[in-house]
């Protein structure tokens, strides 16, 4: 008898397969001249496969994904502190009166940039009080954007930033409960 979902081939007495745990008893009988299903050498590890889905670094269910949102986190501070400082330079030289790019020639705009790259910085070290005063300080800066323009501009970029801020806090929490002490474990 072979296991109709992995081809492995079992006593008949069994009710599931040894190898994959599948039920042997069908329903229905076997066909004649039925070939077992060719069992592959190394069948993919279900952890290893990984969807290419945005939602996918959502999930952090190991250490290596946990490392793996913290690094996000820490390159969306980097990411958005330069498109802050590149956003300044060009308002630097703009002439307009214009409501954005005044807002941009603020003195404050270059305090922002260097909290930012502090703030990424301390995430790529897995702080938590980083991580979590990143996602404050990134919705606070936003709403203060939003009420001196007087309209909401920038809401998608706004959320993937904000979807990486926040999952890189919830790594860096993940990362003290969990993957701290066994690292420390491991080397001593």
């Amino acid at each position: 008898m072979f296991c109709s979902k992995c081809g492995a081939q079992s006593v008949p007495e069994e009710i599931s397969c040894a190898k994959c745990g599948a039920s042997l008893q069908s329903s229905t009988p076997p066909m004649e001249n039925s070939k077992p299903m060719p069992v592959t050498e190394n069948p993919p590890d279900p952890q290893t496969i990984r969807t290419k889905s945005t939602w996918a670094n959502a999930y952090i269910p190991d250490q290596e994904s946990c490392a793996r949102a913290i690094r996000n986190g820490g390159i969306a501070a980097m990411l958005s502190a330069a498109i802050t400082i590149a956003s300044a330079i060009v308002a630097l030289f703009a002439n307009t009166s214009n409501a954005p790019p005044n807002y941009m020639l603020e003195p404050y705009l270059f305090i922002d940039v260097i909290l930012i790259v502090v703030l990424g910085t301390f995430i790529f070290r897995k702080s938590r009080s980083a991580a979590t005063l990143a996602v404050i300080y990134f919705v606070g800066s936003k709403i203060f954007l939003w009420l001196t323009l007087g309209k909401v501009a920038g809401l998608p970029m706004t959320l993937v930033f904000l979807f990486f801020y926040a999952n890189a806090m919830r790594a860096t929490f993940l990362w003290h409960s969990k993957y701290r002490d066994a690292k420390t474990k491991e080397t001593t």
